[in-house]
Parts: C-alpha cells; structure tokens; sequence
C-alpha cells in the first residue's frame, strides 16, 4: 500500500479548528468514495417493493450501506468531545450543518 491509498483511506480528524479546511476535506474525501451527493441530497432510501427483484434488492442494500458508511466517516473524523454534539443527529446532513452552523457560523451567527 503505498503513502497515497493511506491518506485516501484516513480522512482527518477535525479537533475544533480550521473547520473550514477540515470540511472542504471531508466534502473531497466524501466525493472519492461517491458518498458526498448522498449527504447533500438526505433523500431516504426508498422501501423494497412486494416480492422485490434481486437488482432491486441489491441496490437497496448499497444505498444503506452508502447511508452507514457516510455517518461512520463523520462520526469517526472528529473528536469525541466533538462527536457528542452529532451523536443525536438522525442523518448524516443533519450532523453536518450542526458542525458547519456550529464552526463555520450561520448567517445570523456571521452578522453578530
């Protein structure tokens, strides 16, 4: 494994500075692994039908998996003083805007 696949594989670990660069890493790090469209859009994943086909099935499971490994990557790039603030949070965008709304600052937090 070369230098390189073991900074893709390690995203970074956001400590309560920087959060600007922390998160324009994350959103890069998210994107390599096409999960980054997944925390924008937070669109549920649709139920199975009746008697669903085994394509139906399959990508059923990939988007839950995308939908777990997208929270685990946040969950796991910050500190644990951080991650008690996002642990509540019922989806991945939902913890992200509390981080960016928190770090980087609302429009009203902004103008204050």
């Amino acid at each position: 494994m070369t230098s390189n696949n073991l900074l893709l594989n390690s995203p970074i670990i956001f400590i309560g500075k920087n959060y600007h660069i922390w998160s324009v890493k994350m959103q890069s790090f998210l994107e390599a692994y096409d999960l980054w469209e997944i925390v924008f859009e937070n669109k549920p994943v649709a139920p199975l039908p009746t008697n669903p086909t085994v394509a139906q099935f399959k990508f059923s499971s990939e988007e839950k998996a995308k939908k777990s490994k997208e929270k685990s990557i946040i969950q796991n790039s910050v500190v644990e003083s951080i991650f008690y603030r996002i642990m509540a949070c019922n989806s991945t965008k939902e913890a992200w805007n509390k981080l960016n709304e928190e770090y980087q600052g609302s429009d009203k937090t902004r103008q204050m």
